[in-house]
């Protein structure tokens, strides 16, 4: 349910607003705080993809999110593990290179 709902307000709109600047950085902390609970892990990496499905037009516009919470992540020591899912996620942020995440 939580997660239909950052889908409708992430990848729906086709202009970038404040509503879904939050909305990934909610995604983004939440991914961040239990991708190491072994519970969670592979929903929380389902969740991560919706990341990869923002409109080209908006990623130049939230890039500064994506690359703010990978240092906050190396911060908290979250990569120092490197656990099957921390090297997932940093996947996820690094596909979005993909998606022409770093021209624009």
């Amino acid at each position: 349910m939580v997660r239909d709902h950052l889908y409708t307000l992430i990848v729906l709109p086709s202009d970038y607003s404040t509503l879904l600047e939050r909305a990934v950085v909610g995604l983004l902390r939440m991914a961040i705080r239990l991708l190491h609970r072994e519970d969670v892990a592979d929903e929380v990496l389902a969740s991560m993809q919706i990341l990869l499905m923002i409109k080209t037009n908006i990623l130049p516009k939230v890039r500064r999110l994506f690359f703010f919470n990978l240092v906050q992540s190396f911060h908290a020591k979250f990569f120092l593990a490197w656990s099957r899912e921390a090297s997932q996620l940093l996947l996820v942020y690094l596909d979005l290179h993909d998606n022409s995440f770093f021209n624009g």
